[in-house]
């Protein structure tokens, strides 16, 4: 029976390696200066029967050849863990009201987009001149003759009662989703009507159709 049979006490474990010691003397492979000293247990009758020797590089204290089949050592061969993917950094909602936090905000980049160099066409005056924003108004005026031109013309938001940041905001919404956000969920985020809801989806739908 093999030593790490839990049939074997603690004692029962030394007297055989006891045992094991002088038939090894008897045979001239080890002197008796070489013996080991007996190590009874704390507890005559321990369950506790330590590590089997079979696990170990010697088997009562001669050493021992490695097992062929063995499993490698895990430390040794331990594959590298693969390195995490940092998150790529989302543009969200909160980061499109912190960007626009008013209407102001909003037409001034409208604006940049059409007149990066704050030049428009002048139809009074026939030639490219400066316009400054007219305030209380969505309008710029001519800083030569005060004739008014509008940038919100001939889009989506021309002759519209939504605020822009709430246009803003439905234009987030269709992009994040595709395109596949409903007309209730449009009403339910932005707090408008399903009717104003249902025609602003309808006219970005169309607009991605054209250009996208």
């Amino acid at each position: 029976m093999h030593d790490c049979d839990p049939g074997f006490t603690g004692f029962e474990r030394t007297v055989r390696h006891e045992a094991v010691d002088v038939v090894a003397e008897s045979e001239g492979i080890i002197s008796k200066s070489t013996r080991r000293a007996p190590q009874i247990p704390a507890g005559e009758h321990s369950t506790d029967l330590g590590p089997c020797p079979s696990d170990s590089r010697t088997v009562h204290g001669y050493p021992q050849k490695p097992r062929r089949n063995a499993a490698p050592d895990s430390s040794v061969f331990r594959l590298p863990e693969p390195a995490q993917e940092s998150a790529p950094n989302l543009y969200e909602a909160a980061d499109l009201f912190r960007d626009f936090p008013d209407e102001d905000a909003c037409l001034r980049l409208i604006t940049e987009r059409l007149w990066p160099d704050g030049v428009v066409l002048c139809v009074r005056c026939g030639i490219p001149r400066k316009h400054h924003r007219v305030s209380g108004r969505k309008a710029y005026a001519c800083s030569h003759c005060g004739r008014h031109v509008y940038p919100l013309a001939e889009t989506i938001f021309s002759q519209s009662k939504t605020p822009l940041r709430t246009w803003f905001y439905i234009l987030y919404l269709m992009l994040a989703t595709r395109g596949r956000i409903s007309a209730k969920q449009l009403q339910r985020e932005s707090g408008i009507t399903y009717k104003t809801a249902w025609r602003a989806r309808d006219r970005i739908l169309q607009l991605l159709e054209e250009y996208v």
